[in-house]
């Protein structure tokens, strides 16, 4: 559920109102998903009024404007293109060097006409320069010809980010601008709606468009709830994840065909499930309309690029010219006869082009090498953006980008874009290149591409290869270092592409060994091969090698009272007899811990939360030896950073791994990669390392630190291997602990052994059990204390202290009962839903909580009310509680 509907949900009162078309539900009851489009398949008109979001807050600047009426007609959406608004990407960024869409499309703007407000805003607010940007992003949607594609960010059918693909048609209109109505005011400023309703063909029939039977699936599921909801989804294309992300955006011709060729798939696949013939019209549909953006698209999308790759300023535009006016040229027939004519004389297609193309630029196109001109002509055949395309052509720009590839190697093999810039902050999609390629067949017959660029087949060795690579690009996105064969190639035949790629069994015996030095072929367990990226098998190396080094290193001597520096680093003993021997047992282990963590160059400290990890981390930096030989403590996020600081007594002397890796050359902020660099300078300055939340360090990630490390006597690996994964690939933290923890380590107390650490019982509060903590242990996959059996009884007889048991059945009653079991601890608070009015001070914060589901922390329902809480959206009930 979006923040905005989670927010302005009224539970009660909309069941009242169920089954009640929109239209005849008064304004004020009507649920806020209108706000969200909704109703564009509604058969009927919607009226609704827009208020200026900053009228009510900014009265001085924003108050004359008055609530305005918006009219929508039926089967319309009213769209908004968020983007374009935003100042920054309107009128660019000249601290970042970043162009904006106004300069890259000429649109007539006037950025210095922003009124200047006495509070920040990212939003254009001019009027004149909001029609600007918006009748441009609306002027460019052709009614009749346009596709519509309508897309949901969040769905029952998955639980990642992907955007899901509901239904396309065409356009069938674009209604016009509407002006904010006006009250009297001094202030001058004048706006406009951001939303225009645009028409589409959609109707029950599907004759002209369709929305996919989602619906139907979501009620096959409730009958067999094995099948996977996700492989039936439309998902749009990875590549165009931005397009899908700002409400409203113009999709290219790449984006339209594979978003087409994803809804095909999708609809194959439910139309197998689900039976019946009706979704054959669709795909016939949908199959039309791609030989008609193949049409549309020519066989030289990125021209405009390309032109700007060879250096002319607006290459967009003047490719967009050299269409529109170049010799009455035919939609597919090859512009760059247009482009010679250009240079030759710029004066031939009528255009003034005289600032644009001087003869210094005219000297440079005549003297360009042939195998210059066929590498931009190749780039001119991909959909590039302008950046993209510059690092490719430019060599310089090219090596400062990382790639050492000369124009020989992309022109023999095209694909290479695809795979060597897998790294880069915006990468050129495996699909991208691949349309390229493999363009329409009316493309393919008046264009062809020529030798040596020009594919075999479908079976292309050089697209097998780069196919295989995106494959396992794509799953260590998901935390895959390697995946068996049989994973591969269903994962490749699922990928929709034109023509399909064969991959089988046979397919990979005979070229696998073309895939080297980028894919490592691995014999498995079962003597299947298994496919692994070079990168990974390179870091998995480091790390076993590295790792086997320190456990095999010699033991730091030290001949201390274990006990004794146990026991001062923590409070007196309870008193109660109970508490006095659980605390001890607790003590005992901390000892043996603290021996290994001194002793062993390489340890891991396991335990869950509040069992005493960082108090003895504490212990331990505090110790003769270890404090003056200098200590370093690191943690994946700075949250993780702070607090491990805090517990052991070193504010400001902890650094996140980006801030570490980035200073010593493996680890580049543009894109967030972590990498090996064996000639970048290591780290010889701490005796003993620390990394805390170790749960969260990715095969990368720990590779590039342990390449860093130098002269290091000690290095700690703490966390608990049953919280979160690695948002990356590899879980390389529990595969050290496999290789660390004794044999039968869980019948064993203390739980140590050479380089292992764990910690098992909750450290206690004096007066008290932490039964909060007890009870948590249980969905850790652990319940080792000897009171952890007994929690369940006391939460049963309603005799812990903060813990409290509700049940609930969905999200729309788990709202309702966390607020009744919330809203009485607030200080003040009056629990009414939506109306909660703080009397009196609060100290609770919204990031001093979390709502989480221990057997699934993916589960939508829980993910929607933690994210309410902690979003500016979130329902006054529950933020104003929460923050203060």
């Amino acid at each position: 559920m979006l923040p905005r509907i989670a927010a302005g949900k009224r539970e009660e009162q909309e069941g009242e109102r169920a089954g009640e078309r929109l239209d005849q539900v008064p304004k004020p009851a009507r649920p806020p998903c209108i706000g969200e489009r909704v109703s564009w398949m509604a058969p009927f008109e919607i009226s609704r009024t827009m208020k200026h979001p900053y009228a009510a807050t900014s009265p001085d600047t924003h108050g004359h404007m008055l609530p305005t009426t918006l009219r929508q007609p039926p089967y319309s959406a009213a769209c908004v293109p968020f983007r374009w608004m935003l100042g920054k990407q309107a009128f660019g960024d000249a601290e970042r060097g970043v162009e904006g869409i106004a300069e890259r499309l000429r649109i007539d703007v006037n950025p210095e006409s922003e009124p200047e407000l006495p509070f920040k805003t990212s939003w254009v607010q001019d009027r004149y320069n909001q029609l600007a940007m918006l009748d441009t992003f609306f002027g460019a949607i052709e009614a009749q010809r346009s596709l519509c594609f309508i897309y949901a960010k969040r769905t029952p059918l998955s639980e990642d980010a992907r955007r899901v693909i509901v239904g396309v048609g065409r356009v069938l209109s674009v209604g016009d601008s509407v002006e904010y109505n006006y009250g009297p005011s001094e202030s001058p400023l004048r706006c406009v709606l951001w939303e225009r309703n645009v028409g589409h063909s959609i109707r029950p029939g599907f004759e002209d468009g369709f929305v996919l039977p989602y619906h139907e699936l979501l009620e096959y599921a409730q009958r067999d709830p094995t099948i996977r909801l996700e492989e039936y989804a439309a998902f749009a294309p990875d590549e165009q994840f931005d397009g899908y992300s700002f409400a409203s955006e113009l999709l290219s011709h790449d984006g339209a065909i594979a978003s087409l060729l994803s809804c095909a798939a999708s609809l194959r696949k439910l139309q197998a499930l689900l039976g019946g013939t009706q979704w054959d019209a669709c795909l016939r549909w949908i199959d039309a309309q791609i030989n008609s953006i193949w049409r549309a698209r020519g066989p030289f999308p990125g021209l405009g690029s390309a032109l700007s790759a060879f250096g002319l300023a607006h290459g967009s535009l003047l490719a967009h010219e050299i269409t529109l006016r170049g010799q009455q040229l035919e939609t597919n027939e090859n512009p760059w006869a247009v482009v010679d004519a250009m240079f030759a004389d710029p004066d031939r297609l009528g255009l003034d082009l005289s600032n644009e193309i001087g003869k210094p630029f005219r000297t440079k196109w005549s003297k360009l090498a042939p195998a210059r001109r066929a590498l931009l002509e190749l780039l001119s055949r991909f959909e590039l953006s302008a950046a993209q395309a510059i690092c490719l052509f430019d060599p310089t720009e090219r090596k400062s980008s990382g790639l050492s590839l000369s124009d020989k190697q992309l022109l023999d093999n095209p694909y290479l874009i695809a795979e060597c810039t897998r790294q880069w902050p915006d990468p050129v999609a495996f699909a991208l290149v691949d349309r390229g390629m493999f363009p329409d067949q009316v493309i393919r017959d008046v264009a062809p591409i020529p030798a040596p660029s020009a594919p075999a087949d479908a079976l292309d060795p050089r697209r097998l290869r780069a196919l295989v690579i995106d494959v396992l690009t794509q799953a260590s996105a998901e935390g895959h270092t390697l995946l068996p064969r049989d994973w591969v190639i269903q994962r490749g035949r699922e990928r929709p592409l034109q023509p399909p790629c064969p991959i089988s069994e046979d397919v990979l015996g005979a070229f696998a060994e073309g895939f080297a030095p980028k894919v490592v072929t691995i014999a498995l367990g079962d003597g299947t091969p298994g496919y692994q990226l070079a990168q990974y098998s390179a870091t998995r190396d480091l790390i076993t090698r590295k790792i086997r080094a320190r456990r095999g290193g010699k033991r730091h001597p030290g001949d201390h009272d274990w006990a004794k520096l146990i026991n001062e680093g923590l409070e007196a003993l309870p008193k109660r007899k109970a508490e006095r021997e659980l605390e001890l047992r607790a003590r005992a282990e901390k000892q043996a811990a603290l021996e290994q963590l001194y002793g062993s160059r390489l340890s891991v400290l396991v335990g869950a939360a509040g069992t005493g990890k960082t108090t003895l981390l504490r212990i331990l930096c505090d110790m003769p030896g270890v404090e003056e030989r200098g200590v370093l403590l690191l943690a994946p996020t700075g949250k993780a950073r702070v607090r491990l600081e805090t517990a052991t007594g070193r504010r400001g002397q902890g650094k996140t791994i980006a801030q570490f890796l980035l200073q010593h050359g493996r680890y580049e902020g543009g894109s967030g990669r972590y990498f090996l660099a064996s000639e970048a300078p290591k780290s010889s300055e701490h005796r003993t390392v620390i990394v805390d939340e170790a749960s969260m360090l990715t095969e990368e990630q720990l590779a590039a630190l342990l390449e860093t490390l130098a002269s290091v006597d000690r290095l700690i690996l703490v966390g608990d291997p049953r919280q979160l994964p690695p948002i990356g690939a590899g879980r390389p933290f529990v595969d050290i602990i496999h290789e660390l923890a004794p044999a039968d380590v869980e019948g064993k107390f203390p739980r140590c052994g050479p380089g292992y650490a764990e910690l098992t019982i909750p450290r206690r509060q004096i007066g008290g059990q932490r039964d909060d903590l007890l009870l948590a242990s249980w969905f850790g996959g652990s319940s080792s204390d000897p009171a952890a059996d007994l929690v369940w009884d006391r939460v049963s007889a309603a005799a812990t202290a903060g813990i409290r048991t509700v049940e609930w059945q969905d999200s729309t009653e788990l709202r309702a009962r966390l607020l009744e079991v919330m809203a009485p601890d607030a200080p003040g608070m009056v629990p009414d839903l939506g109306h909660l009015l703080p009397d009196g001070p609060v100290e609770l914060r919204a990031w001093s909580f979390e709502v989480a589901d221990p057997d699934d922390p993916d589960d939508p329902d829980i993910v929607d009310v933690d994210e309410t809480l902690g979003d500016d959206t979130a329902p006054p009930a529950l933020l104003r509680w929460a923050r203060g």
